[in-house]
């Protein structure tokens, strides 16, 4: 069994917030015809990282769009969601480590997060059915 202890990162999150959310729907029922499209945009805000008490401190926000496409239905669905997340780790991982890791661990991070979120809040508006963001390797974003 892995010790995480040994493999535990200096790199954390210190909180995230929704800064935006809307949804626009018409559907009672995600059904077997309702196909969905998802987008997303990372935003690792280079010019807010800075360096207080040895500590760095930085911020990332994503912004997530979920399409949905019903067929024979001119209507589309959608939401969208911006969430944003500072981190912090110690200056002595260096400030390209930092920012690496800004940019795939705490993209990583908010988006579990809401993912989650995402499938709560469909969860709870559809009748049947809810939004689930599939799985991705940031690193290939």
């Amino acid at each position: 069994m892995l010790d995480l202890e040994k493999v535990e990162s200096p790199f954390s999150l210190l909180g995230c917030t929704i800064d935006e959310l809307n949804l626009k729907n018409h559907l009672v029922f995600l059904g077997s015809n309702t196909k969905q499209e998802c987008m997303l945009n990372i935003d690792v805000s280079h010019a807010n990282h800075e360096k207080e008490d040895h500590v760095y401190f930085g911020i990332v926000k994503l912004t997530i769009k979920v399409v949905l496409i019903t067929e024979n239905d001119p209507v589309q669905d959608t939401m969208s969601m911006i969430i944003e997340g500072g981190f912090s780790a110690p200056e002595d991982i260096g400030k390209e480590q930092f920012l690496r890791l800004l940019t795939i661990n705490g993209a990583s991070m908010l988006y579990s997060i809401a993912r989650g979120k995402i499938e709560m809040i469909t969860g709870a508006t559809f009748n049947h059915g809810k939004v689930t963001l599939p799985v991705i390797n940031i690193n290939k974003y």
